[in-house]
């Protein structure tokens, strides 16, 4: 099968390549969405390369062109092939300037058809094709089967009605569902989500919008855990943490799903209220703060079925943080607000320590008290200490930062946002949704 790149948005669309005799051909359509001038603006990139990364991580290197182009031969690719094609634009250094990966392909499944690639400066935030039906603030998102981006709206005087943004089409559905409660908290397990409300909790059949109230399993209630962010240990089991959630009564219940639906309630060592959690891989679920008592970390180890084991961090009362790992044994902790209201400092927590142990700070954190807030590494980007902050001040108002053992520097949304909330997805960047009627992504 033969493939073609065409560079659509920024200069004259061309032809689509050719198909050498009878061989089937296939095109790859590149987008900019909302960003016309990403690749002529300075500095501009002077070089286009496409890459095919299989299953096991291995780069194959199909093509490069030199900047400005039309379109460019990919050559003859195998039917079977099933590939992410990555576009990185590169200045004439080698510096990445855009990237943009695409999901898995089969590349056999795409005769006579144009699948796009939406690529981006990096190191910002840049729109995303489409517009979106409304700007609800302060959704409840979740990324389905690792392509579709479903949230729904979250917070006193939300509905039930979702929103649904295609990350291979790069579009929005015309007629998303209606989901069966007002979301405090979802998890999908496959095309299934459970929708968690204080009264209780339904599947959504997404393939046939069919659906079924949850039975609570022993040890606890859905109310206990309505409201807490949903974590996933990589595998495909997911947790919802009551301690997360940022109001209500402190909770120490953990709700776990796993891949076949089974549900089970976990408990941790102390009740908590607006703690941060996160997965580290080889130790499991890790939730830090919330409480003027007890541990200030603790972990719930993967396999889990009782109680979690607390660390040797004195109490953390900090509300409205969050936790993200940067590497096997360490994880970061920001955002969120002291006891006094003010920001908390940004803190690195020893998984390892064993007794008496300490937080390390870094320096320079931001000055804007940003509660609720998500945190991801980024070191998906080559960058194994920075991570992203995103969070509302206490006007609501929506601000992200990118956080440094020795800096902290704010990254503008391209517009400006309310309640917005962050996914991360399949390929290598973070969408943000909520607060204005587009998606954007950032990717280092």
């Amino acid at each position: 099968m033969r493939f073609g790149l065409v560079c659509a948005g920024f200069v004259v669309a061309g032809a689509l390549v050719a198909a050498c005799g009878s061989t089937p051909s296939g095109t790859i359509t590149l987008t900019t969405g909302g960003e016309s001038d990403a690749l002529t603006r300075a500095p501009a990139p002077t070089t286009l390369e496409v890459d095919a990364i299989d299953p096991d991580g291995g780069v194959t290197a199909l093509a490069t062109t030199k900047l400005p182009a039309t379109s460019l031969d990919l050559g003859e690719q195998s039917q079977e092939s099933i590939v992410d094609l990555r576009v990185q634009a590169k200045d004439d250094s080698g510096k990445v300037l855009l990237t943009g990966t695409s999901l898995p392909i089969e590349l056999g499944a795409l005769a006579g058809t144009s699948v796009p690639v939406f690529i981006q400066r990096t190191g910002e935030f840049a729109r995303m094709p489409s517009t979106l039906a409304d700007a609800r603030e302060s959704p409840v998102p979740t990324l389905v089967i690792g392509r579709y981006i479903l949230w729904s709206s979250g917070g006193s005087g939300g509905d039930s009605s979702s929103q649904i943004y295609d990350t291979a089409s790069l579009s929005p559905f015309s007629s998303p569902p209606s989901l069966p409660r007002v979301p405090a908290s979802i998890t999908e397990v496959g095309t299934d989500l459970l929708v968690i409300d204080a009264n209780g909790a339904s599947w959504l059949e997404l393939s046939d919008s069919t659906t079924a109230d949850a039975t609570a399993p022993s040890g606890g209630s859905f109310a206990e855990v309505a409201g807490g962010i949903t974590v996933s240990d990589g595998t495909g089991v997911s947790y919802v943490v009551g301690g997360t959630r940022k109001s209500g009564d402190a909770s120490a219940r953990v709700l776990r799903v796993d891949t076949d639906g089974t549900l089970t309630f976990l408990a941790l060592s102390e009740p908590r209220l607006g703690a941060g959690a996160t997965w580290v891989s080889g130790r499991g679920l890790v939730v830090v703060g919330g409480s003027s008592a007890g541990a200030g970390a603790e972990i719930l180890p993967p396999g889990a079925t009782a109680a979690s084991t607390p660390l040797a961090y004195p109490a953390d009362e900090t509300i409205g943080i969050s936790v993200a790992p940067l590497d096997g044994s360490r994880v970061l902790v920001a955002g969120g607000v002291d006891s006094s209201g003010n920001p908390a400092a940004i803190r690195v927590l020893d998984l390892g320590c064993s007794g008496a142990c300490a937080p390390t700070t870094w320096s320079n954190g931001p000055t804007i008290a940003l509660s609720p807030s998500q945190l991801f590494s980024l070191g998906f980007g080559g960058n194994p200490n920075d991570a992203l902050l995103f969070g509302d001040d206490p006007s609501g108002a929506s601000h992200v930062f990118r956080l440094g053992p020795a800096s902290s520097t704010e990254i503008p949304y391209k517009v400006p946002r309310r309640g917005a909330r962050a996914v991360a997805l399949t390929v290598p960047a973070i969408a943000v949704v909520g607060g204005a009627n587009v998606v954007e992504s950032f990717t280092p």
